[in-house]
Formats: C-alpha cells, sequence, structure tokens
C-alpha cells in the first residue's frame, strides 16, 4: 500500500470511529500542502456545517507508523479520538484563515523565514519573497495568537492581493522591523544547549574579553523558531563580528540557527562544510523539513563582507525583491 492509498483508506475508515451523533453533516476529504523545503503533506480536513474551523489532520506520520506495523484500525481511532477532542474546542486552522487582514494591523506581527531557493521551488512559487544572495530567500510570515494557541500564516500571493499589500513596503518594512518583531540572540554553544547562564552577547557593548570567547555561539531569534533568518536582519552580520572582536565562519544548522565559528579557531573551511553536508544528510541531526543549506559562509571583518566557502565572493549577495 503506498502513501495515496493509506489516505483514501483513511479518509473511508476514520468515520467508523466517530460517534454517529458527531457525523451528522461531516465531510472528509484529501488536502496536499506544500511546506517548506517542497516537503508534501497529505492533510485530512474534516468539514462539519455546524462549525466555521476545519481541522486539519495531516497523516505522514501516521502512513510510517503503518508501514512499521500499526494497524488501520488503531491509526484511524487515535485519529478520530483526536478529532473529538478538538470538536468542541473550535480552533481555527492556520491553513485556513480569514483573508481580511489589514495590512496596519499585521505589521508588528510579521516575521522572516530564510530557506534555500533550490529546495523551494514549490513552496516559494505562491509565495512572495526575497533574495539575500547565497542561493536563499526570504518569506514572510505572520504570528497568530489567540486563546486557542499560538502559528504562524505564511504571505501568499493570494493573501497580499487580496489585502492590497505592496510587495516592495513588505519587505522594507519587515528589514526594519526585524529586531523587534523576532529578536535575535547570540549566545555561546553551552549556554544555547543547556540554558545555563550566558548573555544574548547582541545586547552587549564592545567585544568578548579574548579569555572569555567561546568556539562556537548560536545565532537564532528569541523564539528559536526560524531563527536563520536573523543572519540577514540589516547590520547583523557587522553587530557579530563587533560582538565577537573578529571576523566568523557561520555554519547553516537548520532554518531555525546558524552556528557562528571564530576565525581564531583555525578550523579548516573545507571541514566545516562536510559538517554541515553530513547533518544534513543525517535525519537523526537535521530533520528534511529542517534543512537550511549545505553553504558554509565568512564574514571578513575587514573587508565587510559575507562569502560563500569555499566558492568564493557571491556576486548575487545584493539584496534585490524577486
Amino acid at each position: 500500500m503506498n502513501s495515496t492509498e493509506f489516505c483514501r483508506e483513511m479518509m473511508n475508515k476514520i468515520p467508523e470511529f466517530i460517534p454517529m451523533d458527531a457525523r451528522a453533516g461531516l465531510e472528509l476529504s484529501m488536502q496536499e500542502v506544500v511546506k517548506v523545503n517542497d516537503q508534501v503533506l497529505h492533510g485530512l480536513v474534516f468539514r462539519q456545517e455546524t462549525r466555521n474551523a476545519a481541522p486539519t489532520f495531516y497523516l505522514d506520520d501516521a502512513y510510517r507508523d503503518h508501514e512499521r506495523g500499526m494497524s488501520m484500525d488503531l491509526i484511524a481511532d487515535n485519529i478520530a479520538k483526536a478529532y473529538m477532542e478538538t470538536k468542541d474546542m473550535g480552533p481555527v486552522s492556520m491553513e485556513r484563515m480569514p483573508m481580511e487582514m489589514p495590512y496596519e494591523s499585521i505589521r508588528e506581527q510579521i516575521t522572516m523565514r530564510l530557506v534555500e531557493v533550490k529546495r523551494n521551488r514549490q513552496f516559494l512559487q505562491d509565495r512572495p519573497c526575497m533574495n539575500v544572495g547565497h542561493g536563499l530567500a526570504v518569506a514572510l510570515d505572520i504570528q497568530i495568537s489567540d486563546e486557542n494557541g499560538a502559528g504562524l500564516v505564511s504571505i501568499t500571493n493570494d493573501l497580499m492581493e487580496h489585502n492590497g499589500y505592496d510587495r516592495r513596503e513588505l519587505f522594507e518594512n519587515a528589514m526594519a522591523d526585524a529586531w523587534r518583531n523576532a529578536p535575535p540572540t547570540l549566545r555561546d554553544m553551552q549556554s544555547s544547549l543547556f540554558g545555563i547562564g550566558g548573555d544574548n552577547i547582541l545586547d552587549n557593548t564592545g567585544s568578548v574579553a579574548s579569555e572569555d570567547k567561546a568556539m562556537m555561539y548560536v545565532l537564532s531569534n528569541s523564539e528559536c523558531r526560524y531563527g536563520a533568518a536573523a543572519m540577514f536582519y540589516p547590520g547583523m552580520q557587522e553587530k557579530i563580528a563587533e560582538s565577537l572582536g573578529e571576523g566568523y565562519y557561520a555554519l547553516p544548522s537548520s532554518l531555525h540557527e546558524y552556528l557562528i565559528i571564530l576565525e581564531s579557531f583555525g578550523l579548516d573551511p573545507a571541514e566545516l562544510t562536510k559538517m554541515v553536508r553530513e547533518a544534513n544528510r543525517n535525519e537523526g541531526v537535521v530533520s528534511p523539513k529542517d534543512v537550511l543549506s549545505d553553504q558554509v559562509l565568512h564574514y571578513d571583518r575587514e573587508a565587510k563582507h559575507l562569502d560563500n566557502v569555499p566558492m568564493g565572493r557571491d556576486k548575487e549577495s545584493r539584496m534585490e525583491t524577486i
């Protein structure tokens, strides 16, 4: 049984495990959703006449559970129970948010996510994006929170056009507001991993003393969600060099962070690139949905320039809207 056949079978089987009185007016449909890194997820949408919300349950993990031996009945029962738990809560599906979102009402909730263009050709097809060089682009999200929880709504071409957003204004303001809307953090690796002390170095004036320098730092944002975009905040590359007192290498650890390694530790750039590539190909280290890029970057403090490693200067590093 392939994944498509599994999803169709689930669509037919799940209603058998939903109480009879909850089936009235209930319609189930399949929906393919392209997520970041062109990951195609298969969603089962529950629509009911008496509800505005349409919860979506993705079946890809369930299919893997079935491949590992879990019975169809048990999977269907689990999904039916999950649906019944949401039934009285009335959650809003983040993919079915109202289209009416005036720009001034959402400007302070706009955040950026950094993605690699070649890994996201489908994902970026229906989204405005901005090229930041090095094979990377920025897309925009709106942070949404209410009594039912929090989530992100992608700014799509449809949402932009429906609300009359100006494309250039969107990105210019997103960059201008980035430090406020998704505050960046730079902490040494030990503090990031274990939460042991460690100030946000970006908040400090001056440079870290030589004797206090760590070999590796983690650049992200305060939410640790799509924090790799912080590398391209206005002035960020220079600020990191000033704070650490030297040039550095930036390793794309995931969509959520860059690892910053100081030049003075003398690590071989080729070995750093090899390390990133191996991590990106090991799902136990980086999930495919979280991979950013294989491209290690180097910031030359004297030249004030960010280059690719080992490919040399990236002539397309100038930011422009695409």
